[in-house]
């Protein structure tokens, strides 16, 4: 808007000084035109930076400082050379007007640059309004991107509350087993197996198992009640033995003892 209000003033200027100047002969056009033709693109190529740069930038920014500096080094160098070119061209001119061709040519460029910026700007609110076009779908997709985000930062503040509880009952369950219980002595690696003792083991079944197999045949020979020798006979009944029978082979085991 304010490149718009300029850019009528610059216009109502260069209409009055057409007007006071239009008598006078301006022999210096073509050769003022070949000599600020090419800093005159760089100007404007300067003029399409600053443009893009404004996007993101502020007129404080250092990058936009940077080529505003040079914008103005351009256009000093474009006058001096509008000054030398009128001032060597128009001699003949008084001075009152020889300073209006100068002002007319310096505000012709000054029209031309806003020209040039609006286009610039107008370039630049088509591809922005182009891209408002498409804005729904993104914010639709931007509020479901924030939503999750939410959904996933609530869940994360719920779990980590939970661990941070249970870390909380685990401190509060040590400290109370270190005030109920208290090490006195740190348990020690031995330096020798006490258990099991095998020698010890060896020797207790050695003797338990003579014991054992003593005891089994005093108490078989004390339980058994059978006659086995002649003279049990006589201490039993108190009657002298006659005779014995003897031990009988039978005759198969005989003939087999025969035939070997």
């Amino acid at each position: 808007l304010s490149t718009q209000i300029e850019k009528k003033t610059k216009e109502e200027e260069i209409q009055e000084l057409k007007q006071s100047t239009r008598t006078a002969s301006q022999p210096f056009r073509r050769e003022l035109d070949v000599n600020v033709a090419e800093l005159r693109n760089k100007l404007l190529a300067r003029i399409d930076n600053v443009c893009m740069l404004y996007r993101q930038f502020t007129w404080r920014d250092i990058e936009v400082v940077q080529l505003n500096e040079e914008i103005a080094r351009l256009k000093k160098e474009i006058h001096e050379t509008i000054q030398k070119s009128v001032e060597k061209y128009s001699d003949k001119i008084d001075a009152p007007l020889r300073m209006q061709l100068i002002k007319l040519e310096k505000l012709q460029l000054e029209l031309a640059v806003i020209n040039h910026s609006l286009n610039t700007f107008n370039s630049i609110l088509e591809a922005h309004n182009e891209s408002v076009k498409s804005e729904p779908s993104q914010q639709v997709l931007r509020e479901r991107l924030l939503r999750e985000i939410n959904n996933n930062r609530e869940i994360y503040e719920l779990l980590a509350q939970q661990i941070q509880g249970t870390k909380i009952r685990e401190s509060a369950q040590q400290k109370e087993a270190k005030m109920r219980y208290q090490i006195l002595e740190p348990p020690k690696r031995p330096l020798e197996r006490i258990k099991p003792n095998r020698r010890r083991i060896l020797f207790a079944a050695l003797l338990l198992g003579g014991m054992l197999g003593m005891g089994v045949a005093v108490g078989s020979e004390t339980l058994d009640l059978s006659i086995k020798y002649p003279e049990e006979v006589e201490d039993f009944l108190n009657v002298p033995v006659l005779a014995t029978i003897p031990k009988m082979t039978p005759i198969t085991k005989s003939l087999k003892m025969q035939r070997a």
